[in-house]
């Protein structure tokens, strides 16, 4: 019996979930790996050191990743795209504000939330392409975007290189800071983002496809690295920002395209793993795919807690912050578990009471959620379970 037909004759929910924990474990591993460049040292010598260092600049992308799968998710089904864009767009009108309160709090963090409002806007804009050209799209912007930021940050660098907007910002300031500066300027995330659209598209169930993803991911983020040191070698190495071979970096946040394309290829290897470990070794990744599906919360959590306990979680050594960042993610872990008969988290309940509340206003929701029941499409497996 092939993959294809044991997949169908299970239960549609199994075949779901199986193929969601997956998804829910790369969430937890893009979590825990921004425990640890918040918690640790960026750079600590040992292995310690390098668990702590290589998350930086690579968890962050596969939190960008992971949420284009999702974003691919809740626009699958041709029937109800437009009710999955305006999801998308309400779920950005809540982490909007959310984002930019936490972000100017005390904490070293470079907050994400408000960033997450324009990546789910590109997301509902690019909601009805095909797989091919969403990945004509991310593979032109992995050019196009690090070019633009490059020449922009040169003539322009009062709006390109500074850091993130927050509440204390003006509107336009806030809109052109989301879109062009800080750490995750659209310009640039959204070839991570419409790449992970991408695998959203395609068929993540299969064996074949998680394998690939390990695969290909590794070898790809490894070509980049080795040319990015190539080219060092034979151009020398750049004097500045502004120098041009600094096109050719793989350090992380550089918005440039080889940390572009390695962040990525390791982000795609990362979603390979756990969909491989959640069909293998399910109860092993249980725990993970709790704990991912409890991300925002805890996102929120461990930023408030660094504002009060910064003296218990954050260490300039990398044994203290080794073990800070393993019981962090031990209790976070614990408590999404114990959680699960509760459903969703408290900052994902609100991101999804909003969405209903505005969803209740909609004309004709009941006829055609009937009529989509009544008209399951191919991707009905991709719905997440929510």
């Amino acid at each position: 019996m092939t993959d294809q037909q044991a997949i169908a004759e299970q239960p549609a929910v199994i075949r779901r979930s199986r193929r969601m924990d997956g998804i829910d474990a790369a969430r937890a591993l893009a979590l825990i790996g921004m425990l640890a460049v918040h918690f640790g040292p960026q750079l600590g010598s040992g292995p310690g050191g390098f668990l702590l260092w290589f998350p930086h600049g690579r968890a962050s992308i596969l939190f960008a990743v992971v949420a284009g799968i999702g974003m691919a998710f809740l626009t699958a089904d041709p029937q109800r795209r437009l009710r999955g864009r305006l999801r998308l767009l309400c779920y950005g009108l809540v982490l909007l504000p959310a984002g930019l309160i936490l972000e100017p709090l005390d904490h070293p963090v470079a907050v994400i939330l408000h960033h997450y409002a324009a990546f789910f806007a590109l997301g509902a804009c690019v909601a009805g392409l095909k797989g091919r050209t969403l990945l004509t799209l991310a593979l032109a912007m992995t050019l196009i975007g690090p070019a633009i930021f490059f020449a922009g940050r040169l003539s322009l660098p009062e709006l390109f290189d500074r850091s993130t907007v927050s509440i204390h910002d003006d509107p336009v300031t806030i809109l052109t800071g989301l879109l062009f500066s800080g750490p995750y300027p659209l310009i640039t995330w959204s070839a991570a983002l419409l790449f992970g659209f991408w695998l959203g598209r395609g068929n993540l169930r299969a064996r074949r496809t998680a394998l690939w993803l390990v695969v290909g991911g590794v070898a790809v983020a490894v070509a980049a690295i080795l040319l990015s040191f190539a080219l060092f070698d034979i151009l020398g190495r750049p004097t500045s920002k502004g120098d041009w071979r600094f096109l050719f970096t793989v350090a992380a946040h550089s918005q440039m395209p080889l940390w572009l394309i390695q962040a990525t290829a390791l982000a795609a290897a990362a979603v390979g793993l756990s969909l491989v470990a959640a069909r293998w070794l399910p109860l092993a990744t249980a725990g993970f795919a709790a704990l991912g599906r409890l991300t925002l919360t805890v996102y929120v959590a461990h930023i408030l807690a660094m504002i009060i306990w910064p003296d218990v979680l954050i260490h300039e050594d990398v044994a203290s912050g080794l073990w800070s960042t393993g019981l962090f993610t031990a209790l976070a872990m614990l408590i999404a578990v114990l959680w699960q008969p509760l459903g969703r988290g408290p900052i994902e309940r609100l991101m999804h009471g909003f969405w209903e509340w505005v969803e209740d206003l909609l004309p004709e929701r009941h006829e055609q959620a009937g009529a989509a029941a009544e008209r399951p499409t191919r991707h009905e497996h991709l719905r997440p379970a929510s």
